[in-house]
């Protein structure tokens, strides 16, 4: 569908004057190259106006101005670009800082002193190797998270899922070891994924089944499956800091994280 057949179904779907439409269409348009065209998950050859169009007609034709106008002023669009942007700052923004914050309790001193020490600064390299980030899911971008920080963090530390098998564990250890010493253990483990909003997909209590079920469920599974498959060799230290991280989440989301805090 070309965009002046969308914008005159649009017209036609919304019942909008000839002056009222010529101002939409002029905000639409805009909207449309600048930003909701760039989406990258529409059907090949389906731009933003056309899936529009059907979207709104599944309300009832009293209260399609009222979504209209949802997403013109309220709707919040992440695009690739900003997406982007948050896969590239996780590093430095989020985890470099809360290793240095563990690196200066650990040593008794501000988090500003961290690099004027020696000793400190040796810690916080070792921690960092010693922390594993794994995918919850393919919009994690993991490839995209690996390229942003070659140099820094090793690729036998960054995986694709958190269900690993036994060879990959005794893979990813036998790689630790070699750099951190024979005894050397994953002491922090970050789970990366794009978005959370309920939460359900991480964690929910099913009630006809009467136990818990989710993606923290199963990573819970896999590290006691490679304790067994490692015969009786460690993957992760006992005090292990288990940090879920998503790039986007709602308010709700936030609310009940505290949920995630004592499950494991």
């Amino acid at each position: 569908m070309n965009q002046k057949l969308g914008l005159q179904l649009l017209g036609e779907i919304m019942q909008w004057s000839d002056e009222q439409a010529r101002d939409e269409f002029r905000w639409l348009k805009l909207m449309s190259r600048i930003r909701y065209d760039g989406y990258e998950d529409f059907r090949a050859g389906v731009r933003f106006l056309e899936r529009l169009s059907v979207w709104l007609q599944q309300f009832k034709p009293q209260h399609r101005e009222t979504a209209y106008q949802f997403v013109k002023n309220r709707l919040v669009y992440i695009g690739p670009a900003e997406m982007q942007l948050l896969v590239e700052r996780l590093y430095p923004e989020v985890i470099e800082r809360r290793l240095v914050r563990a690196v200066s309790t650990a040593q008794e001193i501000p988090p500003y002193l961290v690099w004027r020490s020696p000793v400190a600064v040796a810690d916080l390299i070792a921690l960092r190797r010693k922390s594993l980030f794994m995918a919850l899911s393919d919009g994690a971008r993991i490839d995209e998270f690996r390229r942003a920080n070659v140099g820094i963090l090793s690729n036998e530390q960054i995986v694709v899922a958190t269900q690993l098998d036994g060879s990959k564990w005794r893979d990813l250890l036998k790689e630790l070891r070699k750099d951190q010493g024979a005894s050397a253990t994953f002491e922090e483990i970050y789970l990366i994924d794009d978005f959370v909003a309920s939460g359900t997909t991480l964690l929910r209590f099913d009630e006809e089944g009467q136990a818990w079920k989710g993606k923290l469920v199963k990573f819970r599974d896999t590290l006691r499956e490679a304790q067994d498959a490692l015969s009786g060799a460690k993957a992760t230290a006992d005090a292990a800091r288990i940090h879920i991280h998503h790039y986007v989440a709602s308010a709700y989301a936030r609310c009940v994280s505290t949920t995630l805090r004592h499950f494991f």
